[in-house]
């Protein structure tokens, strides 16, 4: 269910100058603006793009502003990473149970919001269903299949109902409740650095990791817009391109790039928590909303569902869906009335 390869390319060119990229752009206004840009290594295991547009008289704070929300990406990695034994949430995992255990404001606005999309998707979207993760992996590495009673087992290993919420904590009801955040924390992540750059005077900002976005104010394009192009999931090449209004956040989940084969079939690395199988409902869903933590959340919730998950997306959010299997004629995506998408105008090549 966590983890997601996204198929976002920016549309701009970029100036890169050892890590940092910088160029100017008046765009018809008196004064011009400046962009940075710094991709940092290391993070949340993916690739990562900060972009800040200041004007003249912030030049000078662009790599402080850029410092700050680097910094606080990595905290918030810091905080809910599976991957690092020494983390706030590998603390959680590892805890007993009937004990309170101290939750900190971050990891406890992370799982909360989890928790609400748990209910609100029908729990499509459940970050308890680590034990799941976890078989899974293994099934892949041994290349065997689990049966039914190991993922039963699984399933009822960690769930919602084992969860007690108390002031400034947590109670576990049994030891085996644990929690992966891959499918949210990234977007949290985005959502606090965004909100970083914009507080500390940028005129615009991007912040991209692993392909998850989100924009705010003016971008460096001469229109001050933003745009991206939407990765082609059943061939090489771009679908499309979405118009993205300042301020919104985009994720997407798929199950094209990233799976294990077993016996010859493929295995999406999305699980549908309710079966505690692999889903194959549909190859890429994109969800755009003003949070990048709830997108991202709600993008895996549509990839379990496909396009009967829409009726449970919430207001202000949009998606487009791409179908599997359509022939030549057909629409091969859906979208909800506020999506602008442009189709490519020349096929990607199989």
């Amino acid at each position: 269910m966590t983890g997601k390869t996204i198929g976002w390319f920016l549309v701009a060119s970029l100036v890169v100058l050892v890590g940092v990229g910088m160029w100017k752009i008046r765009a018809g206004r008196d004064e011009p603006t400046w962009t940075f840009e710094r991709r940092p290594v290391g993070i949340m295991g993916t690739e990562c793009l900060l972009r800040v547009v200041v004007d003249g008289g912030m030049r000078e704070r662009a790599g402080e502003i850029l410092d700050a929300a680097e910094a606080r990406i990595r905290f918030v990695e810091a905080v809910a990473s599976n991957w690092i034994d020494s983390s706030e949430l590998s603390r959680l995992n590892a805890a007993p149970a009937l004990e309170r255990i101290p939750v900190s404001a971050t990891l406890s606005a992370i799982l909360k919001e989890s928790q609400a999309v748990f209910s609100l998707s029908g729990g499509a979207f459940d970050v308890t269903c680590r034990p799941l993760i976890v078989l899974w992996k293994e099934a892949g590495r041994i290349g065997s299949v689990p049966d039914a009673s190991a993922i039963e087992v699984a399933r009822a290993a960690s769930r919602w109902e084992l969860a007690s919420w108390v002031e400034d904590g947590l109670i576990k009801g049994e030891q085996s409740l644990c929690f992966d955040l891959g499918g949210v924390a990234k977007g949290f992540a985005i959502d606090e650095a965004v909100d970083i750059i914009m507080r500390l005077g940028a005129k615009g900002a991007l912040v991209d990791i692993g392909g998850d976005l989100k924009t705010a104010g003016r971008s460096s394009a001469p229109d001050g817009g933003w745009s991206v192009d939407v990765r082609d999931p059943d061939r090489d090449g771009v679908m499309g391109t979405l118009r993205v209004p300042a301020g919104m956040a985009i994720c997407t989940s798929g199950d094209y790039a990233r799976y294990v084969t077993i016996g010859g079939m493929r295995y999406s690395h999305i699980l549908d928590p309710r079966s505690g199988m692999p889903v194959n409902v549909v190859p890429s869903v994109t969800v755009l909303g003003s949070s990048a933590m709830r997108v991202d959340a709600w993008a895996t919730a549509l990839a379990v569902h496909g396009e009967a998950g829409l009726e449970f997306l919430p207001d202000g959010m949009e998606a487009l869906l791409v179908k599997r299997g359509v022939t030549d004629g057909g629409s091969r995506w859906v979208m909800t009335p506020g999506v602008d998408f442009s189709p490519s105008a020349v096929p990607a090549q199989p």
